[in-house]
């Protein structure tokens, strides 16, 4: 019947495949996490990575701010003029390395930090530029003031808000590394307990297609082994609706048909084997029969050969006394013969 191998194969196509959407699903489901996870790790190694770069250039701005009383010194010992072209060019390093730090995101500190150098700078250029119009030559108390004030008004500070800026700069960093490490540590801990999951339920799986498969297929196969050893008794258990059970039950039918079959040919051999043994009985009786109607054909022919002996004898007593009758006649009508010649007619 095509409807019912039609249900049959449904029933196979819908255990597979709640089978296969379990377990897809699960993977799905790890993989969707995974993916997520994966890009919020990513995007924070991104701001790591953005704030080591910021880190890198606020060094390269607090090994600059540190230099800048060099040139200065320099001048008012020496009086050489490349000094101030010194100055001038480390004022421009230091103004684009703050520029630089300002391209990134920075926080409300940092941006506070950032105003404060800028603001310091400025007044660093315009008191060595006062410190510049003054003669480097025997050096007065005027310029020993203005280096003073230069060095712990402006160049000092700035070195504690460099500092600053660069511990603002490594909290950033380390705020990122944990935020990517926690990230890490939930995705490690969510494939763990998704993959627990999927073990679970592939070895429920397992469970569920031994019961329902392997089980009956291994009891149809013992009792199939004792069927063929010919233990006709055996009967197949199988419960289940499915295809399975569908099949236990056609073969029970199938065994039963076989043990209805058998008995009756056991039937029919034991009939035969009943007439079998008549037919020998009279076989025996037959061949009883023969022996003495062989019996009796070896008598009558000895009675035969006797009665031939006997009638040749008899029919040899008969010629002979026939041959005695003639010659008794002849005897008789040789004395009538003789008579009449001894006594004529007259």
């Amino acid at each position: 019947d095509m409807t019912k191998w039609g249900e049959i194969k449904m029933n196979i196509r819908t255990k597979l495949i709640s089978s296969f959407l379990t377990l897809g699903g699960l993977i799905v489901f790890v993989s969707i996490a995974a993916t997520v996870s994966l890009d919020r790790i990513a995007a924070r190694m991104e701001t790591i990575g953005r704030h080591s770069r910021e880190m890198e250039k606020v060094a390269d701005l607090r090994l600059l701010l540190e230099k800048t009383a060099m040139p200065v010194n320099d001048w008012i010992i020496t009086g050489k003029e490349k000094y101030k072209a010194d100055f001038k060019g480390l004022a421009a390093k230091i103004e684009g390395a703050i520029k630089e730090v300002e391209s990134f995101e920075l926080n409300g500190e940092e941006k506070e930090v950032i105003g404060e150098i800028k603001e310091n700078v400025i007044h660093i250029k315009a008191r060595a530029h006062e410190i510049f119009s003054l003669s480097p030559i025997n050096t007065n108390e005027n310029m020993s003031s203005l280096m003073e004030a230069l060095d712990y008004e402006y160049i000092y500070p700035l070195g504690e808000k460099a500092e600053r800026l660069h511990a603002a700069a490594r909290r950033d960093q380390k705020e990122a590394s944990d935020s990517a490490n926690a990230l890490k540590i939930t995705l490690n801990l969510l494939l763990a307990v998704v993959s627990i999951l999927a073990l679970i339920a592939a070895f429920l799986l397992s469970v569920l297609v031994v019961r329902r498969v392997a089980n009956p297929l291994y009891l149809l196969t013992a009792v199939t082994r004792k069927i063929a050893d010919g233990d006709l008794s055996q009967r197949v258990e199988i419960k289940s609706g499915d295809e399975i059970g569908q099949l236990g039950a056609s073969f029970n039918r199938m065994t039963d048909e076989i043990q209805k079959r058998n008995e009756e040919l056991q039937t029919m051999n034991e009939e035969l084997r009943a007439a079998n043994e008549e037919l020998a009985a009279s076989n025996e009786e037959l061949q009883t029969a023969t022996e003495e109607v062989e019996t009796s054909n070896e008598e009558l022919r000895t009675t035969n050969e006797e009665l031939e002996r006997k009638t040749k004898e008899v029919q040899e007593t008969q010629k002979k006394l026939i041959q005695q009758e003639k010659l008794a006649a002849i005897g008789q009508l040789a004395s009538g013969v003789g008579h009449e010649l001894r006594n004529p007619l007259g």
